[in-house]
């Protein structure tokens, strides 16, 4: 139910930019108020599952490996929402995306989540939710192409990507095998150099950088669930990327009904993605039905 929200909460968000200032401030209101509900539904989950003793491995990794998209999306639809540039959509995105992977890397190491001191992801994802809200107001009264609340924001937005990618780094300095993650890192980066760059659109940059976390945060929590070694790097990633890359460089700007075809390989690439996880995670349904598990998130 709440990955479900997050997806309804994403749509009314980047449909915001493209409306009337009423029904954008509603929608971007519902966004806010949407993220919250998602942070609370996220808590008490884990509050269920501990106040009946019914925790489960299949519970464990359905909990955390749809956070892998859960977590980004939200930030993508606020960045989108508000109309920012390609090179800010992607950066905000990309962090969000860093700072997860981080996460259940050092979990698939320790096999439990630390946090950095100070740091709470819940009452983030809440502060989040009321930063989208106020956002709402003020561009229901000064449009983005208003210089000073352009600025303003932009500037709030970077200054919640610095703390991101310190966040990021502080996970880095955790993680023991450095060598995998700094691969995960430079195909992030490479992702937002494409956004900002446009070589795709900011849409499909920031659903890149969401379906790559899936892919990658998503399969570390799945073997750390059931207590098997991480599965070796997926190359049909860079394929992806150097797919991007080409795609730019033979189609370019060409559109169809006003659709950049470029785009589509992007969207092919998160295809196989969703593919690839549900495989995966069929594959491993035996062991993940089996014996109870007990998680600490």
């Amino acid at each position: 139910g709440n990955h479900f929200l997050c997806w309804v909460v994403f749509g009314a968000l980047v449909s915001a930019p493209y409306l009337d200032a009423w029904p954008a401030f509603f929608l971007r209101v519902f966004g806010g108020l949407g993220m919250i509900v998602s942070m609370l539904l996220d808590c008490l989950d884990g509050m269920q599952a501990r106040r009946t003793g019914k925790s489960s491995k299949l519970g464990a990794c359905l909990d955390h490996w749809l956070d892998a998209i859960n977590v980004p999306l939200a930030i993508a639809g606020t960045v989108l929402s508000l109309g920012l540039d390609p090179w800010t959509v992607a950066a905000a995105t990309g962090a969000a995306v860093l700072v997860y992977n981080g996460q259940v890397t050092v979990y698939n190491e320790r096999d439990r989540f630390i946090h950095p001191p100070g740091v709470d992801g819940a009452l983030a994802g809440t502060g989040g939710g009321v930063l989208m809200i106020v956002f709402a107001g003020l561009l229901l009264f000064f449009p983005m192409t208003t210089r000073w609340v352009a600025v303003g924001i932009t500037g709030v937005v970077w200054c919640v990507n610095v703390v991101q990618f310190k966040i990021a780094w502080w996970y880095l300095r955790e993680i023991r095998m450095k060598g995998p993650h700094l691969m995960t890192i430079g195909t992030i980066v490479a992702i937002i150099a494409l956004t900002g760059f446009e070589a795709i659109s900011p849409l499909a940059g920031a659903l890149a950088l969401v379906f790559l976390s899936f892919r990658l945060s998503g399969t570390l929590v799945l073997f750390t669930v059931i207590a098997k070694p991480a599965a070796r790097w997926d190359l049909t990633l860079v394929i992806w990327l150097i797919a991007i890359c080409l795609s730019e460089w033979s189609i370019g700007d060409y559109t169809f009904r006003g659709y950049q075809l470029e785009n589509s390989v992007p969207y092919l690439g998160m295809l196989y993605v969703v593919t690839a996880n549900l495989v995966d995670l069929g594959k491993h349904a035996p062991e993940l039905t089996g014996d109870a598990h007990q998680t600490t998130a």
